[in-house]
């Protein structure tokens, strides 16, 4: 067992029941932590739910996973990272999979019967389930 993370080695993780991996919090766990390319260098989809972690694994991976037709990610932008705003860097995620000729929608939760839409910076909340699709014939 291993949490994901921009790293092979080791990091830390706050030990809570749906924690994250900080220096933060009172109980401090050091746990072991994998690399997406170390431990599926040929996956085609990636499902991410890594509680802010992913502004740090998907910059690190994106290019190394250059198979990966279909990313779902759980982005949660009241983070911090690095120092930066949580929704700058998700903006900084978003645009690195426009760039790369992925179709981006995100799950609307804010109304009663949740929809997917197609990616719009204006309408995004505080936190979404984001589908990003290599478009066809693209690489």
């Amino acid at each position: 067992h291993a949490a994901i993370a921009y790293l092979d080695g080791s990091t830390i993780y706050n030990g809570a029941p749906l924690g994250v991996v900080t220096t933060l919090g009172n109980e401090q766990i050091q746990v072991p932590c994998v690399r997406i390319p170390t431990i599926m260098p040929d996956v085609n989809v990636v499902k991410l739910d890594i509680e802010g972690s992913e502004f740090h694994v998907i910059p690190d991976c994106i290019d190394e996973l250059e198979d990966v037709d279909t990313w779902i990610v759980e982005m949660h932008p009241f983070f911090n990272v690095n120092g930066v705003d949580g929704y700058a860097a998700m903006y900084e995620i978003l645009e690195m999979f426009h760039n790369r000729n992925y179709k981006i929608s995100w799950i609307d939760r804010a109304e009663d019967k949740p929809e997917v839409k197609v990616y719009d910076l204006e309408q995004v909340r505080m936190y979404s389930t984001f589908f990003m699709q290599r478009k066809k014939g693209e690489q």
